[in-house]
């Protein structure tokens, strides 16, 4: 009994830390939009916050697969969370680049050039996203397989 509260304990505590992560991960790039879109803040201003957010990100991913679990989503979503996820970063760049760097281009070029400038962002933001989502998604697989590959051999030692 007290072994099961121990654990249940063990895991309350860790869900607590992992959304207390993800509260301090949202409150970054909230900071870093604010600065950076609404402040007009040299990037040096919040150098700090981006090198916080993605030293965060890199290491939950890294940790991630280099433990053998899925980063993604499982079930029914497992395979459009990828797509989804891609599309999201496409579209938050794009965003982000028609706002900031490319604003005087209709002035100067026209319409026509600042629209296809904003669709090839986009396509390149989607694609390149896409693509490292799914090598994430290909080295968890590998590394799950190693691991079951492992514990098989074990299980045939014993």
């Amino acid at each position: 009994m007290k072994k099961l509260q121990d654990e249940r304990i063990t895991a309350l505590g860790q869900k607590i830390s992992s959304e207390a992560c993800a509260i301090v991960m949202g409150l970054l790039i909230v900071s870093i939009l604010v600065q950076q879109l609404l402040l007009d803040a040299p990037f040096e201003q919040y150098l700090a916050e981006c090198i916080c957010f993605l030293t965060m990100a890199f290491y939950i991913v890294i940790r991630y697969v280099a433990l053998g679990l899925n980063p993604h989503a499982e079930g029914k979503s497992a395979k459009a969370t990828p797509l989804t996820t891609a599309i999201t970063i496409g579209i938050t760049t794009t965003a982000r680049t028609a706002y900031v760097e490319y604003e005087g281009i209709c002035l100067q070029k026209g319409w026509g050039i600042y629209i296809a400038v904003l669709a090839v962002g986009f396509i390149v933001a989607t694609f390149a996203s896409y693509a490292g989502i799914s090598y994430i998604y290909y080295l968890s697989k590998n590394k799950q397989a190693k691991i079951e590959k492992q514990l098989d051999a074990t299980e045939r030692d014993e």
